[in-house]
């Protein structure tokens, strides 16, 4: 299975550029795919404007809010199922759009939208597909970079793609926020746009003001950015060099994160298993240890260094036992694993022995 899938979310307000943004880096990432780290950089890019057009769009607004949120709905979960589908494709170097299609059975077509939206989702990918099939077939290892563009200004939308890739092992999250000046900016925008692509002013007066931003909300602020913006997008090589290599440090940070956050689940079992507060008692085991090693230490030292070594090592302890206290630590994590306590004996007499020599 490729572990190497990040969802990378553009948003901000209508008219401020995301799309145009959108397709310059997938032509920049279709050019340079092979020049970053040890991966192939394959974008996939998932308009919404494309897959939802604006007479659907009208469609769904017409008949309720309801309809309008299961559309966005729908576009995540095949955008994860594609992800997985994606993933085990590149793993074998293979992929094969009618397969892929056989596999949308899963989802309800019943409804007339659906189907609509199925079909524009399939036809997007088809169009890209003979990209990622070339980059799988040579057997290189994908960086999958599914660039999802859309307006996503309340955070719970943002938030679906977070918990899928929070679930995933092979996915990251990072979120890119275009944020105006002010609102004048914006329908100055809108005012330049083809005419079936311009909105009513009271549309984008009223995103402008609802728009939640990623680095107000705590659970998105490490790995999002918000971007001021005041004038036309600039879409130099530089812009998308750093780009990439940004998605690329956040994806090893992002991995790092849900490694930590199954260790706090790890955690949270435990205690429920055993009905008392396993970091609790690791603490107090090791405050245990280390009072004992201590006292050793202290009674194999010269009478005319004991205040000094004394001091040394309780000043060590009280560093150790604080680390400890946070289940995140490297250290915490590393004793949480360990079986009895003569294993945590000797880690621990080898910190305190840094300090005694």
């Amino acid at each position: 299975m490729n572990k190497n899938t990040c969802f990378a979310l553009i948003s901000g307000p209508p008219g401020i550029g995301k799309t145009t943004f959108c397709k310059a880096l997938r032509e920049f990432a279709l050019r340079n795919g092979d020049k970053f780290e040890n991966y192939f950089l394959t974008p996939i890019w998932i308009c919404y404007d494309e897959i939802i057009d604006k007479n659907i769009e009208l469609e769904l607004i017409s008949q309720n809010l309801g309809n309008w949120k299961k559309s966005r709905n729908l576009i995540q979960n095949l955008t994860t199922h594609l992800a997985d589908y994606l993933n085990q494709a590149c793993s074998i170097n293979e992929f094969n759009l009618n397969d892929y299609t056989k596999t949308l059975n899963l989802f309800n077509k019943d409804e007339n939208l659906n189907e609509k939206l199925i079909e524009n989702f399939i036809r997007i990918i088809e169009k890209q597909s003979n990209q990622f099939l070339t980059n799988a077939s040579q057997g290189k290892e994908c960086f999958l970079v599914f660039i999802l563009d859309d307006i996503f200004y309340y955070e719970n939308m943002r938030y679906v793609f977070f918990k899928s890739a929070l679930e995933a092992n092979y996915s990251s999250y990072y979120s890119l926020c275009f944020k105006a000046k002010d609102i004048d900016f914006l329908l100055c925008r809108n005012n330049t746009r083809n005419p079936d692509a311009k909105l009513s002013e009271s549309i984008i007066r009223n995103i402008f003001e609802k728009f939640e931003y990623p680095n107000l909300v705590t659970w998105e602020k490490k790995f999002s950015k918000c971007e001021l913006v005041d004038k036309k997008l600039d879409f130099s090589e530089t812009i998308f060099d750093d780009f990439v290599a940004t998605l690329l440090q956040n994806h090893k940070s992002f991995l790092i994160f849900k490694k930590q956050k199954l260790h706090l689940k790890e955690i949270e079992e435990k205690n429920r298993l055993n009905g008392e507060t396993s970091s609790q008692n690791l603490v107090h085991k090791c405050d245990l240890i280390l009072r004992k090693l201590i006292k050793e230490s202290i009674y194999k030292a010269n009478n005319s260094d004991l205040k000094m070594i004394s001091q040394k090592l309780n000043a060590q302890k009280a560093l150790i036992l604080e680390k400890l206290k946070n289940p995140q630590s490297e250290i915490h994590m590393k004793f949480f694993s360990m079986a009895n306590s003569n294993e945590l004996e000797i880690e621990l007499s080898k910190l305190l022995n840094v300090v005694a020599c």
